[in-house]
């Protein structure tokens, strides 16, 4: 074969090959015979022009229904345990209040006002309480992209359903970054700097994060783990639903580049499981506590790719639930183009919703428990969208 022969035939063919790759979907299809299986309703926080809490109704939805449409600032949100309304925080002038709605979209009231900064509002899982954080002494802070300002620091606080009896748990002075209640309502696991672990002789960013376990009846505040390297950080704990286990991630003082999911029994802080999580860290309890679902990042060749895996804390055994490698990677922007976020069971534990990133765009996708069935449920389109719960 003469050389421009055989080069017009070389091109042809990688022609071909990017042609055919390039029909790959970039995100799964609908499956119509999951979506029928599906119910209830999953709560978002939605970011396009602003941010405002959102809902999708299964399985007849076709659209997102925004709750809280005359919202410039609302985040945050927090689904009670009966499904029925939503807590979240709201931006006000100087700082952030902490509000509730309907589930339907009505009865729109506050619930904390007149503080600087209130946040991350939680229901108790009997929905006689709720918990949040409290930010104070703002400061500002050059950064290469201009002037911003943080807080120093951040406590716990505890009310009633009604926003009435606000309690703090603990000292002002320590920086609260994340909590979760115990089933039984009447404890509650931080990821928090509340202790000089540097003999600095302050408390404060040069302290590594710990967990401990605050307790509503007492007060106190004691580690959940002893003997803890004096190097590693503890972040986004969450409590399983059967009350045996608490995990969390372990990193290196840096929540952006995240290090293991480890999980460890209450009872004595021994470690059950020990996996490795995506950077994004995203992981979610099964409703029963006896599985884990996390994303994965795995290198194959020269490509990175999330899954979604399912741990079980009974036998042990891992389960993929996704298989990212088998859609499009050609409009790759970081790993193959393509993140899972914001995994959230299904109160029956038979699915899993999550965000599937790709493209510059959101999609809700869910991924069958055992793996073999998947299905995009709607697409969200341009801006940010965080699932937070799928509720009855």
């Amino acid at each position: 074969m003469c050389k421009p022969i055989r080069f017009l035939f070389l091109i042809a063919v990688f022609a071909w090959s990017v042609g055919c790759c390039a029909l790959l979907p970039s995100v799964p299809g609908r499956d119509d015979k999951v979506m029928s299986s599906l119910s209830g309703l999953l709560v978002m926080e939605c970011t396009n022009s602003r941010t405002t809490i959102c809902v999708f109704e299964l399985p007849a939805g076709r659209r997102v229904r925004v709750v809280t449409p005359d919202c410039e600032g609302c985040f945050e949100p927090s689904l009670s345990a009966n499904g029925e309304k939503i807590a979240f925080g709201r931006h006000t002038s100087d700082g952030a209040d902490i509000w509730q709605v309907g589930i339907d979209g009505r009865a729109l009231q506050p619930l904390i006002q007149g503080v600087r900064s209130a946040r991350d509002p939680m229901w108790s899982p009997d929905g006689s309480l709720i918990a949040y954080r409290i930010q104070e002494d703002l400061y500002t802070l050059d950064t290469p992209d201009g002037p911003r300002q943080f807080y120093r620091h951040s406590s716990l606080h505890v009310a009633r359903a009604d926003g009435s009896g606000e309690a703090r748990l603990t000292r002002r002075d320590g920086n609260v970054l994340a909590f979760d209640w115990a089933p039984d309502s009447e404890r509650l696991v931080i990821s928090a700097c509340l202790e000089d672990l540097n003999q600095d002789g302050i408390v404060g960013d040069g302290d590594r994060t710990r967990l401990y376990v605050v307790d509503l009846a007492t007060r106190e505040v004691r580690p959940l783990l002893s003997d803890v390297d004096a190097t590693l950080s503890m972040y986004k704990p969450s409590w399983s639903p059967d009350g045996v286990h608490i995990a969390y991630i372990e990193g290196h003082g840096d929540p952006a580049s995240y290090g293991d999911l480890v999980v460890v029994r209450v009872d004595d802080g021994s470690e059950v499981a020990r996996l490795d999580v995506s950077p994004g860290a995203e992981y979610a309890w099964s409703p029963s506590g006896n599985e884990i679902a996390y994303v994965e990042f795995q290198v194959a060749g020269r490509v990175g790719y999330e899954d979604l895996f399912v741990f079980s804390l009974t036998t042990g055994d891992m389960t993929r639930a996704t298989d990212t490698s088998l859609y499009s990677v050609f409009s790759a922007n970081e790993l193959n183009g393509i993140n899972l976020d914001h995994v959230v069971w299904s109160p029956d534990g038979n699915y899993l919703a999550f965000v599937w990133r790709t493209g510059g765009k959101d999609y809700i996708v869910v991924a069958s428990a055992d793996g073999t069935r998947l299905s995009r449920v709607v697409g969200l389109g341009p801006g940010y969208h965080l699932l937070i719960a799928w509720g009855p």
